[in-house]
């Protein structure tokens, strides 16, 4: 089987049949990685939707079907291009909030609002600018500045947080 090269991808044809065989089997191994997380994703966002965000839901139904098509268009290159999209779009936002997390929880409070700021691109959220006033308030706070942080959170109760966004 791997002595016919008849079936094999043009840019690959000059590549040794082993090599190949390694090359796909990675690409293969890329696409399950990315199926099992971002079903595993979805399947905890239904089970528990006040611990995790509500908004993971459509991020990684996107990445499914984003594999999906690389399947159908770019099979050779399927695995490669959804880790890279799972990556971008599910582990990196992940990361960075425990960042941010991280960073709150230390009184760097102006640090874990800019960590969270460069996530909205990232990851959409329907209380960003209500996370973003209570991290600004905080902040305030922390300076000795209570009347302006009291100030930012009594405008910031209009976007106030379901249990599914937190």
């Amino acid at each position: 089987m791997l002595n016919n090269l008849a079936g094999i991808n043009p840019e690959l044809r000059f590549v040794h049949p082993y090599l190949y065989a390694a090359i796909m089997g990675l690409n293969l191994i890329l696409v399950v990685i990315v199926i099992i997380a971002s079903s595993i994703t979805i399947l905890q966002t239904l089970t528990d939707p006040v611990r995790n965000s509500r908004r993971w839901l459509p991020i990684s139904t996107g990445i499914l079907l984003f594999t999906a098509t690389s399947l159908l268009f770019w099979r050779s290159h399927a695995g490669y291009i959804s880790i890279v999209a799972w990556v971008i779009l599910a582990v990196i936002p992940s990361l960075g909030f425990r960042f941010s997390d991280r960073l709150f929880y230390q009184g760097n409070f102006a640090g874990a609002r800019r960590v969270k700021n460069s996530l909205r691109w990232l990851h959409p959220l329907a209380d960003w600018k209500w996370q973003e006033a209570i991290y600004y308030a905080y902040e305030q706070a922390s300076q000795g500045k209570y009347q302006e942080a009291r100030l930012i959170i009594e405008q910031a109760q209009d976007h106030d947080p379901t249990p599914h966004q937190i």
